[in-house]
């Protein structure tokens, strides 16, 4: 077996100097058990048909442990009488770092194609020449945007579109953006979206990473809890909360139109006697009907709350004269003493009601709820 010389290899696997020269047996016997059947083979092969090449990458033990990886490239430049290998000559190179750099770029391609976000990589030219499965899964595919480079509308409007051209252009090397538009997909579904924008270049830009992340789920739960915040969960009026919001800002329109602004505090009589006979149930439905109705009494711009229980509170806005005040009150009034039919059961209510009007009776919405609370 031809022996093996080499000046560096020792120092590079931190062995004895004199391991300068070893025999194939004990260069062997540092490769990877994964690895040095193939590397016999070759090597045999090589010496066997001494006119291919030798090139192969492989693992080898430093003294400490670790594993090194290496590739040797070599051929065969003397032969013996019987045309056989006498001399190889060939270079070897430490690549362990090599490797490492290509397990974090396949690591970082396999993140790239598997994370749930869309991502898009535009060219220096804002052209699309990549993209991740979500996003073809979302988008039906990248090839009509390799293939007409120039249409990448992303499903963002044209005016947005125009929005973005302009901030591209504007990025240098190493910034980024972030901020929340609307996507309209294939399918026509708009998904609010959080879109981060990445300029990458070492002295200019080289490419643009656009990713965007689905954020429905987090607006349709931020809509909830906005929606628990200022609405009554049995029968969807304002609660206490929304309706003094829309008190003072009626109360500041009021003042710069001078017109009289009312709050009518509707209670049910006996409505403690018809949950207890009856049921909750049909109490609960004699608070939904009496909501509707007041609703289909009042105009768009008039305010129907509910604060708990029985209690009913109406913001009438932009009349003129009280007296206009008293045919809204009597009106709703009558239209809540009608039978209801809830259910199996015919039911009649009789509603008590308190008017406070501004700036008559209170300059703020804190006093007006106390002169109306019947």
């Amino acid at each position: 077996a031809l022996p093996i010389s080499s000046s560096r290899l020792p120092r590079m696997l931190g062995t004895s100097e004199i391991m300068h020269t070893i025999t194939l047996p004990q260069h062997c016997s540092l490769i990877h058990p994964d690895d040095v059947n193939e590397f016999h083979r070759q090597w045999q092969h090589l010496l066997q048909q001494s006119n291919q090449r030798f090139d192969f990458t492989y693992r080898m033990r430093h003294q400490n442990g670790q594993w090194l990886w290496f590739r040797d490239q070599g051929r065969v430049i003397h032969t013996d009488e019987h045309n056989q290998a006498a001399t190889v000559l060939g270079t070897y190179s430490n690549i362990t770092e090599t490797k490492a750099n290509e397990e974090k770029a396949r690591l970082f391609g396999e993140a790239f194609q598997q994370t749930r976000d869309w991502v898009v990589i535009l060219d220096a030219k804002q052209r699309v020449i990549a993209a991740n499965n979500s996003f073809s899964q979302a988008f039906g595919g990248i090839e009509p945007y390799i293939d007409s480079p120039k249409v990448h509308h992303l499903g963002i409007s044209l005016v947005r579109r125009r929005f973005y051209t302009q901030l591209l252009n504007s990025l240098q090397h190493g910034e980024h953006w972030q901020a929340e538009e609307l996507v309209i997909t294939p399918d026509g579904r708009e998904r609010p979206t959080l879109i981060n924008v990445s300029a990458v270049g070492e002295h200019d830009v080289a490419f643009f990473v656009l990713v965007f992340t689905d954020i429905t789920e987090q607006k349709v739960a931020e809509e909830e809890l906005r929606y628990l915040a200022n609405y009554d969960t049995l029968t969807g009026l304002p609660n206490r909360a929304l309706l003094m919001d829309r008190i003072q800002h009626g109360i500041e329109q009021a003042r710069q139109q001078q017109r009289s602004l009312a709050l009518c505090f509707i209670d049910l009589d006996k409505f403690k006697h018809v949950n207890d006979s009856l049921g909750h149930d049909i109490g609960d439905l004699m608070l939904k009907e009496v909501a509707q109705r007041l609703k289909r009494a009042l105009r768009e711009s008039d305010t129907v709350a509910r604060l708990g229980g029985d209690e009913f509170v109406v913001l009438l806005e932009g009349y003129k004269h009280q007296e206009n005040i008293s045919h809204v009150a009597n009106k709703m009034l009558t239209i809540i003493s009608d039978p209801m039919q809830l259910g199996e059961d015919n039911v009649s209510v009789s509603p008590s009601i308190g008017i406070a009007v501004f700036p008559d009776d209170a300059a703020n919405g804190t006093e007006l709820m106390k002169h109306a609370d019947v």
